[in-house]
């Protein structure tokens, strides 16, 4: 499952070039197909996490969360 939220994270991110944790999670519902973990805000953390680890996206602190952006 995490690499279909892997992807999911990273073609919302690549179409906004960057967005809240609460805004990928809303955009995330237009990708059924490959967002099915993307079900809550402490799931897109967690999986934004790990694609921050290996260096495909930034984080920054933004008024009522992070704001993650593509590398």
């Amino acid at each position: 499952m995490y690499d279909r939220s892997r992807e999911c994270i990273l073609r919302i991110l690549n179409n906004a070039n960057y967005m809240s944790t609460h805004d990928i999670l809303t955009e995330a519902r237009k990708y059924p197909d490959i967002c099915r973990g993307c079900r809550s805000g402490s799931n897109i953390i967690r999986i934004a996490m790990k694609l921050l680890e290996e260096g495909l996206i930034t984080r920054e602190i933004g008024k009522g969360g992070f704001i993650w952006k593509i590398r």
